[in-house]
């Protein structure tokens, strides 16, 4: 499942908002034991456990001039969540990128 988010301005302030809440989540939900960690400039990796399924779920993320990529691939099992799992990232996009958010495809 793919996600994109258009946003205005810069880039390295994309990074520093969706960096400052990757930290927060993680304090926030210790029950998803979830990671992150940047594997390029602008390119990340999340990790995170679903505990109700007992599966691993990762996510990509990558911070364009103009959008924020999220590739989550969902197994099977977490495809009838499709829609809900959308709206749980937009929601937390809209909340990470708040007046920086153009629009969401």
């Amino acid at each position: 499942m793919q996600r994109c988010y258009l946003y205005e301005g810069s880039r390295d302030e994309a990074l520093r908002r969706v960096d400052a809440a990757m930290t927060t989540h993680a304090k926030r939900f210790p029950r998803l034991r979830p990671t992150f960690e940047w594997t390029d400039r602008y390119r990340a990796q999340a990790n995170f456990h679903v505990p109700l399924l007992d599966i691993e779920q990762r996510a990509e993320l990558r911070i364009l001039p103009d959008r924020i990529l999220v590739d989550v691939p969902l197994p099977r099992l977490l495809r009838v969540f499709r829609e809900r799992i959308q709206e749980v990232l937009d929601r937390h996009a809209r909340a990470i990128l708040a007046d920086m958010l153009r629009g969401t495809s």
